[in-house]
């Protein structure tokens, strides 16, 4: 049975340590479920903190550390790589970006340069992208290296969802009508959730239309941007 070497970009909450928070099921990060697994391996860790490569060593007795994540893929040549860093300059959850002129999108960035230095196999977290246009450079990416490509919309593989939709598509509940998400949250940290898990629980039909709202109402968005993860509320017609 094959084994699979992982290297992990971004050593700090989803890459390594939201399991100490104690309020999600074990194993959460990205290292821990690889310490869980009999398939997966930690090949190498990458950060631009040092205090981070520091305490990723400490924990899962990990030395092949990085600061640059090209010579982490050149001398490691892992199977996977997970891209943890912080998303984008709509940082998560709610932390305003540090400026008006930031317009990080590490994800992005790292998922095209990752599959064009041909990794074969990439898993983004969340939200794999700030804007249409990265979103496509990643998919025009990934198609044309060949990349096999997961992102962090994982309860498409959550057993208690797939109860959910498998009724919907045997026709137990009748024909959908309509899908309901009752939750405040931000756009980036938790719809991007909610859109995809809706969705996917009636059988990923086309997005004919959106229209959504962000809280306050009274927002003036300038120059196509806004510095925060905003609270939302959205409609999708199919």
């Amino acid at each position: 049975m094959k084994t699979y070497r992982v290297g992990i970009i971004g050593l700090g909450r989803m890459g390594s340590t939201i399991d100490d928070e104690g309020h999600t099921p074990l194993p959460y990060s990205v290292a821990a479920a690889c310490r869980a697994s009999k398939r997966l391996e930690i090949a190498a860790g990458c950060d631009l903190r040092q205090e981070r490569r520091e305490d990723f060593a400490t924990r899962w007795s990990v030395h092949a550390l990085y600061e640059d994540f090209q010579d982490m893929v050149r001398e490691e040549c892992p199977d996977i790589v997970a891209v943890c860093t912080t998303a984008s300059g709509l940082q998560k959850p709610a932390r305003e970006a540090p400026d008006a002129s930031f317009r990080g999108d590490s994800h992005a960035e790292l998922a095209v340069a990752l599959a064009e230095m041909g990794v074969p196999m990439l898993y983004v977290e969340k939200a794999m992208a700030s804007s249409m246009a990265a979103a496509d450079d990643i998919h025009d990416a990934v198609l044309k290296h060949g990349t096999v490509f997961n992102t962090g919309v994982l309860r498409r593989f959550d057993n208690r969802y797939s109860v959910v939709r498998d009724a919907v598509l045997r026709g137990d509940v009748g024909e959908p009508r309509a899908a309901i998400h009752y939750a405040r949250s931000s756009l980036m940290h938790g719809h991007i959730h909610s859109i995809d898990t809706l969705s996917w629980l009636i059988g990923d039909p086309v997005i004919r239309s959106v229209r959504g709202e962000i809280d306050p109402r009274d927002y003036v968005i300038e120059g196509d941007h806004i510095p925060y993860d905003p609270i939302a509320m959205y409609e999708l017609e199919f």
